[in-house]
């Protein structure tokens, strides 16, 4: 996660997408796990599908993809795709 005015805006529209989910869905957030969860709170989202996974690094626009997946390691985005490519997501959405 990574937009403008991180996280409040990702995570406002995350709560909104949980609260139109089947009880068997689920909703990852990778990136800042504090910043993340202070955000939640905001939103009273306890009891909504949704899980924190943490992320230390983010991709900024101005990052050249490829070197991304070598320089930052622990980006929200390689972490999602890790997640993916293990079987704990089923797809990955950056904002």
């Amino acid at each position: 996660m990574g937009s403008d005015n991180y996280p409040q805006p990702d995570v406002e529209g995350a709560v909104m997408a949980a609260r139109e989910f089947s009880p068997t869905d689920r909703l990852i957030l990778v990136g800042d796990q504090t910043r993340i969860a202070q955000e939640l709170s905001k939103h009273k989202a306890e009891g909504l599908p949704i899980e924190i996974v943490h992320a230390s690094q983010h991709v900024d626009m101005c990052d050249n993809p490829t070197q991304t997946a070598r320089q930052k390691p622990d980006s929200s985005m390689l972490v999602g795709m890790k997640l993916v490519r293990d079987g704990q997501a089923d797809a990955i959405v950056t904002a």
